[in-house]
């Protein structure tokens, strides 16, 4: 174990969602320092909370001092998020705050920029993790504000990842090559939550007939699959984010073996390789997974079978 794990410390913060009554948020610019984690991205105003103070407390001095006033009511916390890194676990407070400071001018004190923005347009900024992490939470309660909000977020994530739609499950890359990154994995799932989809994939082959066929799968909530088996040579999962058990079963339907797949734990396994032609069923066990899925094609529904007792 690192040093750095071992003398990790633990914080509080507060965050403002400060909205207009339009649906648009107030987002910081963080500054470029050298050692300054995300320079350059887009945030939440706030701050650490200090001993003794509220969280609410908290956000008032940190509004203050980064904008020069409260913009606003502060309204009972939307969502909270722990934010874990090998030097730090800080426990976070998101607070919405409806703007009505409409006599007195916002003064940024802190960070090199800031700005109003919809829902739509932060899909293509540069954003810290707690909040592509968190985005379907926020979009839906910016969304009470705006109507038409889930299409246009949609459509934004589409032209950013020269995506083509199936249907709303199902997505394909345009052309290849192709390059998706961390936010927007994040993001793909998070339009999935919005669209109340429990499994969604994006395929990064261009058609059904690709001799490879690998897909990225979203679980937006725990989830069984299976037991089902293909009439495929190969088959394999990579977890990217979140814990899964893959079973293993005999043409009986008995189970014979499992292993887990958890992208958190150094001693599970990351990555499977199995036998697309026998019997298997996947449990996800996180909130949700993120995980890619390769098979050889091309593909046919006729080529999946499902075991039936």
């Amino acid at each position: 174990m690192s040093l750095s794990i071992l003398n990790k410390c633990t914080n509080s913060a507060a965050k403002a969602i400060i909205f207009r009554d339009d649906g648009c948020v107030l987002m910081q610019q963080r500054d470029e320092l050298p050692g300054l984690p995300f320079p350059g991205y887009w945030t939440f105003f706030g701050g650490l909370i200090e001993e003794g103070e509220s969280p609410e407390i908290a956000l008032e001095r940190e509004l203050t001092e980064e904008l020069g006033c409260v913009p606003g009511c502060i309204m009972p916390s939307l969502f909270e998020w722990t934010w874990n890194s090998d030097w730090a676990s800080t426990q976070n407070y998101y607070f919405p705050v409806r703007y009505d400071n409409l006599s007195e001018q916002l003064t940024l004190t802190e960070g090199q920029a800031m700005g109003w923005f919809t829902p739509e347009e932060l899909v293509s900024m540069p954003l810290t993790s707690d909040i592509y992490q968190n985005f379907s939470t926020i979009a839906l309660f910016l969304g009470g504000y705006r109507d038409k909000m889930i299409n246009a977020i949609e459509d934004r994530l589409i032209s950013i990842n020269n995506l083509i739609k199936k249907n709303e499950r199902v997505f394909y890359v345009r052309e290849n090559p192709s390059a998706i990154s961390m936010q927007q994995l994040y993001l793909l799932k998070e339009l999935a939550v919005l669209r109340e989809i429990p499994v969604f994939r994006c395929c990064l082959h261009t058609d059904d007939q690709c001799d490879i066929h690998e897909m990225l799968m979203m679980h937006t909530q725990p989830v069984h699959i299976g037991p089902l088996k293909q009439k495929k040579t190969s088959l394999s999962y990579h977890m990217i984010d979140g814990v899964a058990d893959i079973y293993l079963y005999n043409n009986s339907g008995e189970k014979r073996g499992k292993t887990r797949i958890d992208s958190s734990d150094h001693f599970s396994a990351r990555t499977i390789r199995l036998k697309a032609y026998e019997f298997r069923s996947m449990q996800t066990l996180s909130p949700h997974a993120i995980f890619i899925e390769v098979a050889s094609g091309p593909f046919k529904d006729d080529d999946t079978i499902w075991f039936n007792k």
